[in-house]
């Protein structure tokens, strides 16, 4: 049995009272692509990655190498899973 983890990815819209109060003071204008209307919402792609995948078979797919990844991953995730880095042996940081 072959098992692979899917990757979610949903498209939302997101709502920001700053960029609602940008928009009536006429800031921002909506251009009915990233920022959708006079609310100021914004057209938001939302996607997951759950540490305990398999992460060279998801690099792979995403077309990079697994250090870039894992590199990614903590960056982008203000470290909040440690586990995908192992920074001595990923990113060729010592301590």
């Amino acid at each position: 049995m072959d098992l692979r983890p899917t990757i979610a990815i949903t498209k939302a819209h997101m709502k920001l009272p700053e960029l609602e109060e940008s928009v009536k003071s006429g800031r921002l204008v909506p251009d009915g692509k990233v920022c959708l209307n006079k609310y100021g919402e914004l057209a938001v792609t939302k996607f997951a990655v759950e540490p305990v995948w398999y992460l060279p078979g998801v690099a792979e797919r995403f077309g990079i190498d697994e250090g870039t990844l894992r590199r990614s991953l903590f960056e982008h995730t203000g470290g909040m899973y440690p586990e995908v880095s192992d920074c001595s042996r990923i990113f060729g940081v010592s301590g």
